[in-house]
């Protein structure tokens, strides 16, 4: 396979040489989201399935179209990239699951891709993709794979070894995803300390409202190219912008949630706006109430319960009406209710949360309860958290969607700090969605002290000659306890 080209090549391109690529980049696509229906319906189907033969007959067609003029395909996942050949794609939304789905199946078979030859053939596909969907299959890695399929007799089937990004591209490259990550991020708090600290003296209608819709299409699109970048900034604590700060968190969740169950671009924002401005009500509680550093005491949780009721009312005062902001007011009101029916403010009658508010209310109690300001003047740890949240599955929180929520998150959060049985100490960087116990980290310090190089390794690292993985999780860990400051190696990273 050739090595991936470098993504910010520069090169002024003909037209006829953009069709091509555009081309490409759709024929990629098409074949990277076959590739996943494939491996789908593998794990759920005896290869002798006629859907499975349906599905595996429409990847081969599509094999043959793109080898036409070439000898062998690759699809390959580069440091969270996906390529066909040397050509990166640019993964739309339609495609984030399967996209998200072909890295994590690569990345625990401890391989880049997979290559196809132009000879392949249909029951070469049937065994090998009911072969790599196995629960039980021990082998990893692309020598030990493609020896274990030339037993199989599957020879037009390869396994690419790993491949890191520094081999296909700029050194920068990685740094400007992370960059414009920050600033999108930082654009989106600006904006809504600029619209709810304005609403909050003047009590009018906001200028800002487009501002706020563009701030949610670049958290959508961000998190798109690279959820991780964004789930990492959620961990970054500033308790004198709290309410700016958990309004931009709980976007990013709820927005993250809603790719993965399929929304359109449109819903997303509509679901992303709404979420940015669920503790709009705020604007009328008092700040000495809400930066109250003690905990709360009953006259303070009855003011404080007003807020949803503030919100849904202020909204229609600062921004003009449309779906966006109809949204918003409903999710505003509802974002402390539960799907039990419980939770304030009381309503009269029986009604089903809206699936908006189901979103934002949960995503709205995790990020509150981790950061120590409302419910607890102390965060909470996260395994705690999760634990807890399970428990309350179908009382306060739908239980499908915190199955998703925890799916994103992961048990170990990005940005949350591990204890590691090598005596290192870790930062999580990526979840796995294969195994939410063992995602991928970047090691701070081992029992020397902090490193000078941090290295990002995969916990799903295997020895094969002791039969053990070579690091494994001991528990979460305070950063504080090790002098570590977390926000250090976000924001310089």
């Amino acid at each position: 396979m050739t090595q991936p080209e470098a993504i910010n090549s520069g090169v002024q391109l003909s037209d006829a040489e953009k069709r091509e690529i555009a081309n490409l980049q759709a024929l990629g696509r098409d074949l990277a989201t076959q590739l996943y229906v494939c491996l789908k319906t593998a794990s759920f189907y005896d290869p002798r399935n006629d859907n499975f033969k349906k599905q595996i007959s429409k990847f081969l067609d599509l094999l043959h179209v793109a080898t036409d003029h070439e000898s062998h395909l690759s699809i390959t996942d580069v440091d969270g990239y996906l390529f066909l050949n040397d050509q990166r794609l640019k993964i739309k939304l339609d495609g984030y699951l399967a996209a998200k789905y072909l890295q994590s199946q690569f990345e625990n078979l401890g391989v880049a891709g997979m290559e196809f030859s132009v000879k392949t053939e249909l029951e070469e596909l049937e065994k090998a993709f009911s072969q790599v969907v196995r629960s039980d299959l021990k082998v990893r890695n692309a020598e030990n794979l493609n020896d274990y399929f030339r037993g199989l007799e599957i020879k037009n089937i390869k396994f690419i070894p790993s491949l890191t990004i520094d081999d296909c591209r700029d050194d920068d490259d990685d740094e400007s995803e992370r960059t414009s990550a920050k600033k999108t991020f930082f654009q989106a708090l600006s904006v809504v300390q600029q619209v709810m600290g304005g609403f909050a003296q003047q009590k009018k209608r906001n200028t800002n409202f487009f501002k706020a819709k563009r701030a949610i299409h670049g958290i959508i699109d961000e998190i798109i190219k690279n959820e991780s970048y964004m789930l990492e900034l959620t961990v970054l604590r500033n308790y004198d912008q709290y309410t700016y700060k958990h309004s931009v968190n709980v976007s990013v969740f709820a927005v993250a949630l809603g790719i993965r169950l399929g929304l359109s671009k449109a819903r997303l924002a509509e679901l992303g706006f709404a979420a940015l401005f669920h503790d709009f009500g705020k604007t009328r509680i008092p700040i000495d109430l809400l930066n109250k550093p003690e905990s709360f005491n009953a006259l303070d949780w009855s003011k404080m319960h007003e807020h949803p009721i503030y919100g849904a009312k202020a909204l229609a005062q600062a921004f003009p009406m449309d779906s966006h902001t109809a949204r918003a007011m409903l999710v505003a009101f509802e974002h402390h209710k539960n799907i039990d029916g419980t939770g304030y403010p009381y309503i009269n009658r029986a009604r089903p949360m809206n699936l908006f508010s189901r979103i934002v209310s949960m995503c709205d109690y995790f990020d509150a309860v981790t950061s120590g300001r409302v419910y607890s003047k102390k965060p909470m740890p996260l395994d705690q958290v999760i634990m807890q949240m399970i428990k309350q599955a179908k009382v306060k929180f739908d239980p499908y969607l915190l199955k998703v929520l925890i799916n994103i998150i992961g048990i170990y959060p990005v940005g949350s700090l591990l204890l590691l049985d090598t005596g290192e100490l870790a930062l999580v960087v990526a979840n796995n969605m294969n195994d939410i116990f063992r995602p991928d980290v970047r090691i701070l310090a081992d029992t020397r002290g902090k490193k000078e190089q941090t290295p990002v390794v995969q916990l799903t690292e295997y020895d094969r000659e002791n039969e053990k993985y070579v690091r494994n999780v001991v528990h979460l860990v305070d950063p504080e306890k090790y002098g570590i400051d977390i926000s250090e190696y976000i924001l310089e990273s």
